[in-house]
């Protein structure tokens, strides 16, 4: 069984444990675009 998420720290060890969860990058991210390309991404998932 995991342990529970305390905080971001946990939760970034969590998905580092599965492959494709967690991506580490050098280039700067601009964080609200990043958002949106989520949120289309399952927007287009959706039934």
């Amino acid at each position: 069984m995991t342990a529970p998420i305390q905080d971001l720290r946990d939760a970034i060890a969590l998905l580092q444990q599965h492959d494709n969860q967690y991506l580490e990058t050098d280039h700067p991210v601009d964080p609200n675009a990043e958002l949106a390309g989520v949120y289309r991404h399952i927007a287009r998932a959706a039934p």
